[in-house]
């Protein structure tokens, strides 16, 4: 088995594409320290299929952090050890169902007018008095519309969604490949101050007058008795809002900058509203926002010729499997033409993304009242993109934005 060799992570993803499925070989790769590299869109939909390969735990999860700090990182250690991600059986299958049912496509549906009222919100108050100005549509916008939903919908005042926010950013220092002691700090202490702010607040809210979903949650969460379950239903839902507001964010982000990349499909999708959503789901795949994440075989595991033995770490790239050529035709292309292919996007099996049906559906809103006038998105400056990093994500996307009529 080949190694992967050393790729210039998130630097030229396109690049990478060509180069890796032109080698001779093709199949899971070699890694450093034992890790194997599944990137064909096959092999990785397999794996997310088979109920014995599951999340990395949460030792292995936290090891790099603890390592660069020289000590536990308490803060990050709670936040992972909430997070879904990181739970293993038999924990792991009730505590994601418990948010999965709430945010079910049926049940999303009913926040489609708040997700549009807050795009709105959001685009107003950035434009100002004047209804123009330039800013970064991932940092000042779409972070703003992510914590204003959630926010709104789980009771969260200003404040709290402002500082949710900014330690979401200090957060995200924990997702590079590698990174110095500094970093490392700044997610830790970022971490417990993210942990602290919103499950104080979302518990304080079902003391007051709590959305039914947290009730229902809070309901499933009292029922499981195992090992490792959160304490709180505050603590379950401040861990997995990470990436209800950082992976959210950074999708919102990408979508518009396909477009605003691609101005012919920017075209047809304003001259035909039906498009939007084949629009947002090709931005996604073309610019998951995230580009890998790790698993773990529970067992011996058969794919294909290759036997993948018990214990072994697997590093998963959705954004490469996303641009398999054997799926997916001219797979760096913006195409709205394309067919139904099978994304990875937000993964997929036990482990899929609990929140992709209102991920998307944020996108469709921000896109739907770009492309209908609701608001109005000019390019500035794009780019370059992070390197060596979980997310596939533009450190910045410099825009014109304005709210015609305001």
């Amino acid at each position: 088995m080949p190694e992967l060799g050393e790729p210039d992570w998130g630097r030229d993803l396109s690049a990478f594409v060509d180069d890796i499925f032109s080698r001779d070989y093709q199949g899971l790769l070699k890694g450093v320290e034992g890790i194997l590299i599944a990137y064909r869109n096959q092999d990785v939909r397999t794996l997310m299929a088979d109920q014995t390969v599951g999340n990395i735990p949460l030792d292995f999860v936290t090891m790099t952090l603890n390592e660069k700090l020289g000590s536990r990182g308490e803060g990050w250690e709670h936040f992972m050890a909430c997070n879904v991600i990181t739970m293993t059986p038999p924990l792991h299958a009730p505590a994601r169902q418990i948010i999965t049912r709430q945010l079910a496509r049926g049940k999303v549906a009913a926040f489609e007018d708040l997700v549009d009222q807050v795009v709105m919100d959001v685009a107003r108050e950035m434009v100002g008095p004047s209804g123009t100005a330039e800013l970064d549509l991932q940092s000042d916008f779409a972070a703003r519309v992510t914590a204003r939903f959630w926010g709104s919908l789980l009771g969260l005042d200003v404040e709290e969604q402002d500082l949710a926010r900014e330690m979401a950013d200090e957060m995200s220092l924990g997702l590079q490949i590698d990174y110095p002691a500094a970093d490392a700090e700044r997610a830790d202490r970022g971490a417990a101050k993210f942990m602290d702010v919103l499950s104080a607040g979302i518990m304080r809210e079902l003391d007051r007058e709590p959305h039914p979903m947290v009730l229902q949650m809070q309901a499933e969460l009292e029922d499981i008795d195992l090992p490792g379950r959160p304490a709180t239903v505050g603590d379950l839902l401040a861990a997995n809002l990470f990436d209800g507001m950082h992976t959210m964010k950074t999708g919102i982000a990408n979508v518009v900058f396909g477009l605003l990349d691609n101005p012919a499909i920017k075209k047809e999708v304003d001259t035909d509203p039906q498009l939007i959503e084949k629009a947002v789901k090709e931005g996604l795949r073309l610019y998951a926002p995230v580009s890998f994440t790790g698993r773990v075989t529970f067992a011996d595991v058969t794919l294909g010729d290759c036997v993948i033995g018990e214990g072994t770490p697997i590093m998963m790239l959705w954004s490469i499997a996303n641009r398999d050529p054997n799926v997916f035709d001219q797979p760096n292309t913006f195409r709205l033409d394309r067919p139904t292919g099978p994304q990875a996007t937000f993964g997929g099996g036990l482990q899929v993304c609990p929140g992709r049906h209102i991920a998307t559906m944020v996108a469709e809103s921000v896109v739907r009242l770009w492309c209908t006038g609701g608001i109005e998105i000019e390019l500035e400056e794009a780019g370059p993109w992070l390197e060596a990093t979980l997310a596939q994500q533009l450190i910045s996307l410099r825009v014109t934005m304005s709210v015609p009529g305001d």
